[in-house]
């Protein structure tokens, strides 16, 4: 494990914002807190896309496909395929962490 090393005041703001006891509790909420933002994000995105079109992504995409024009929503699927890749992005990485702690 490779160590770092943080400036005093730092380490006071990282407890403070956190409400932790110590500085690696701080980073690990900091890091949970971002995750958990990504999330809500890119879950907020698939949800508004499948209320916008009726419709869940794999079904979009389908008819997006076979659309001869793009143009119109294009934007809109290549947003909506990376809201849902890097949830399971998330999601996968999130497993493979668990497997590893719980190993």
């Amino acid at each position: 494990m490779s160590s770092i090393n943080i400036s005093p005041q730092l380490i006071q703001q990282l407890v403070f914002v956190t409400k932790k006891q110590n500085v690696t509790d701080a980073i690990v909420k900091l890091i949970e807190n971002e995750v958990q933002r990504k999330i809500n994000m890119y879950q907020y995105m698939n949800s508004h896309f499948e209320k916008k079109y009726k419709m869940p992504f794999q079904d979009f995409e389908n008819a997006y496909l076979k659309m001869d024009d793009h143009a119109t929503i294009e934007q809109d699927y290549f947003d909506w395929d990376m809201a849902i890749t890097v949830l399971e992005d998330i999601y996968e990485h999130l497993d493979r962490t668990d497997a590893r702690i719980n190993n």
